[in-house]
């Protein structure tokens, strides 16, 4: 059994000067070529120890017609690596349960997968510590670091990746208009709209659910 204990969200580092705390929930309408086909949730769960180490809890949810993306990903509270990740996915009825536990010290993540009344285990050992979109996204919330020059290198478990600074513009979502600061993956995956202010939001999200051409959009209040 997974041991996860709740801690005072100030005894782990991020609390200093966080743009986000314990409690905070992102909505969003998730699209499909500018059609809705779902709602999102990203909430920000605050501290807890996970199997003697602490932790941060981020959870999210996606669900709509014939799909269902639910996640408590847990990350390194000072790194926003990742220490453990359980999914419950289900699309157009196919239905997975994944367990993925890191360990940053070896570089490696075990994975173990339910499906169709089978499990399965593999363990993908391929370099440097790896990353996680989503702790990514937290991680540059607390940072607020986006140079024009700068280059975030991602370790994904099956893939690399780049993200740089492209444009900062303005973009409406949620009957609003904001200013925001474009980021962009290379290859071309991910692109993430963040607020400028100083709680750095991410407005808008594409490329983190599964299916094809869907995006992720702030919702009005």
């Amino acid at each position: 059994m997974l041991a996860v204990y709740v801690l005072n969200v100030c005894d782990v580092g991020y609390c200093t000067n966080a743009p986000f705390s314990k409690g905070e929930i992102i909505n969003y309408d998730v699209e499909k070529f500018k059609l809705k086909i779902g709602e999102a949730t990203l909430a920000f769960d605050g501290a807890v120890e996970v199997q003697g180490k602490q932790a941060l809890k981020i959870s999210f949810t996606a669900r709509g017609f014939k799909f269902l993306d639910e996640e408590e990903i847990y990350v390194d509270a000072r790194t926003f690596y990742p220490v453990l990740i359980k999914r419950n996915l289900s699309m157009f009825g196919v239905e997975e349960r994944i367990t993925e536990f890191y360990d940053s010290q070896k570089g490696k993540v075990r994975v173990v997968k339910i499906a169709k009344g089978e499990t399965t285990e593999q363990v993908i050992e391929n370099g440097p510590q790896f990353d996680n979109i989503y702790g990514f996204i937290y991680r540059q919330r607390q940072l607020g670091r986006f140079g024009r020059d700068q280059m975030i290198n991602l370790h994904l478990p099956t893939r690399d990746l780049q993200f740089k600074f492209v444009e900062q513009d303005k973009i409406s979502v949620a009957d609003q208009e904001f200013d925001a600061i474009y980021m962009r993956s290379t290859p071309r995956k991910y692109e993430i709209w963040f607020d400028s202010s100083v709680k750095r939001i991410p407005l808008k999200i594409n490329g983190t659910l599964g299916l094809a051409n869907m995006s992720m959009v702030l919702k009005t209040p």
